[in-house]
């Protein structure tokens, strides 16, 4: 592991290379189950794991003056010396105020990081933008922390493309600078790249307005409101964003809205409250659909999930199985491995599903797609493969026995289904 950190940063010289230890994971872990689904505990674990490496490099290394170094729109955890960002709920990336200047970090636990993904929060709303963006790549496995390169809020809004579906900038990664000195050198001439473009003046919430926005917006679901947000909608959803307070109770009211379901089912059905029962259930789903079936331990050190650690008994399955795409993709293999988590003894699962070229070196098909969808056969969520990805992977809640099932299509095709009932 080390050897091969060290052989990358050598290969890589103008990148920035940090590393960080299990226990800065299990910390990372720890505040990020705060989060009210399976996507934003993911965002935040991985915004506090590049955080937690990123600002002592800062502190040490970058010449501060008597600049303020800042973690913009977020709280300092006095007990865990860590960050806590309600933004986390709803959308990936951190502001780092360093100055005058802001900075962007954007992390990505891909296995290949051939491009930057920005919201258009963190872009648009001048409130919210920043001068440099930064593209982060996170090796959970070996434990260590990638910048590859930066790009200014100008080159943003002039080069990247603009999905409209999910409000995000895409720029490739030939776009980036490598070297980070750069922009230090940029910051000591003190210049700023957000420029001159367009302000927008947020509107102002009167309370019952943001009561209303708060409580629309404020329902449990896998995924972040700011996909049902409509065009129409994208600046009152900034101001209530931007709004110290209404950030924070639009956070709490998702979190304890969930809490509350999953308490009172408790309560409300006898096969809920017996672990061991959905424990066994996951292990029969899985193996009537995957070749290999495995029981995660807590003690497992190299799974994907650091919460997996530190005891003996069982809290999840893991099932895998090889896939011969066909034709269409000229008889190359894919395996699908699928984990089924209890997030508690409530009912709710925790579920992660990653499709991987077999070969490292060999990316899956473009536009071989992912689906998940519900016992009325609608899909509810799904992940497309674009250029050059290696993997795609669905992360999603689901209630014991709730009927559910994923699908692989390619042009039409479908490679499989998988029913879990």
């Amino acid at each position: 592991m080390i050897a091969n950190f060290k052989k990358l940063s050598e290969i890589y010289v103008d990148h920035l290379w940090l590393q960080f230890s299990t226990e800065a994971q299990d910390m990372a872990w720890s505040e990020a189950r705060q989060y009210s689904n399976q996507v934003s505990r993911w965002t935040a674990y991985l915004n506090l794991l590049v955080l937690n490496s990123f600002i002592p490099y800062l502190r040490e290394n970058i010449s501060l003056d008597n600049s303020s170094l800042e973690v913009m729109f977020s709280d300092r955890l006095s007990q865990s010396q860590t960050w806590k960002s309600y933004l986390w709920e709803f959308f990936n990336g951190t502001i780092i105020q360093v100055g005058d200047i802001r900075l962007a970090i954007i992390p990505d636990d891909r296995a290949i990081a051939d491009d930057l993904s920005i919201v258009k929060e963190w872009v648009d709303i001048p409130q919210f933008a920043a001068d440099y963006y930064l593209g982060v790549q996170v090796d959970l496995e070996e434990r260590w922390v990638r910048v590859w390169g930066y790009v200014t809020h100008q080159q943003v809004k002039e080069k990247a493309e603009y999905d409209s579906w999910d409000r995000t900038y895409l720029l490739d990664a030939e776009d980036a600078i490598a070297d980070l000195n750069i922009l230090w050198m940029a910051r000591e001439l003190g210049i700023q790249e957000r420029g001159e473009y367009e302000l927008k003046t947020l509107p102002s919430l009167a309370d019952s307005q943001k009561n209303d926005l708060i409580a629309k917006w404020g329902q449990p679901s896998a995924y972040s409101p700011r996909l049902e947000v409509t065009d129409e909608e994208f600046w009152l959803w900034g101001a209530l964003l931007w709004d110290n307070s209404g950030r924070e109770e639009l956070y709490e009211r998702r979190r304890n809205i969930t809490r509350t379901l999953t308490e009172s089912e408790q309560s409300s059905s006898d096969v809920l409250s017996q672990p061991v029962e959905i424990l066994q259930w996951i292990q029969k789903v899985l193996e009537s659909i995957c070749e290999v079936v495995e029981p995660l331990l807590e003690s497992s050190e190299d799974r994907l999930i650091p919460e997996y650690r530190s005891a003996q008994s069982i809290v999840a399955y893991e099932g895998s199985s090889i896939v011969d795409l066909g034709a269409l993709a000229l008889g190359q293999q894919i395996q699908i491995t699928q984990i089924i988590m209890p997030v508690d003894d409530s009912g709710l699962l925790d579920i992660l599903i990653d499709v991987s070229a077999m070969n490292e070196y060999t990316s899956l098909p473009i536009a071989l797609e992912l689906q998940a969808f519900d016992r009325n056969n609608n899909v509810f969520l799904a992940a497309k493969v674009e250029e050059n990805d290696a993997n795609i992977r669905l992360e999603f809640n689901r209630k014991f026995k709730n009927p559910f099932g994923i699908r692989l299509v390619l042009e039409n095709s479908q490679y499989l289904e998988y029913i879990y009932q």
